[in-house]
């Protein structure tokens, strides 16, 4: 089972996700196998963190907005989220 935490920052245009991962010790260390990985989120999110290449390309090819995935979408795509948090706007 994977245990995490999850903030989700936005102001304006910009959104951002920081993602920590509580693994038990006995686990070898490397990327974990999060659930919930969609296509749509490859699209739509631009990883930063651990560098994957040499390059980040901007904007994501799949916005977020009203007609296809909403702020909303994004800060619940995790499964492990919990729905009752506080939530503020900047």
């Amino acid at each position: 089972m994977v245990r995490g935490h999850v903030a989700t920052i936005s102001a304006g245009a910009f959104a951002t996700q920081v993602l920590i991962v509580r693994r038990p010790p006995e686990e070898p260390i490397g990327e974990p196998d999060l659930p919930g990985g969609s296509a749509v989120w490859e699209r739509a999110t631009v990883r930063i963190w651990p560098p994957r290449g040499r390059w980040v390309s901007l904007p994501p090819q799949v916005p977020l907005d009203d007609q296809n995935l909403t702020l909303e979408d994004f800060n619940l795509r995790w499964p492990f989220q919990s729905t009752r948090r506080k939530q503020s706007r900047l």
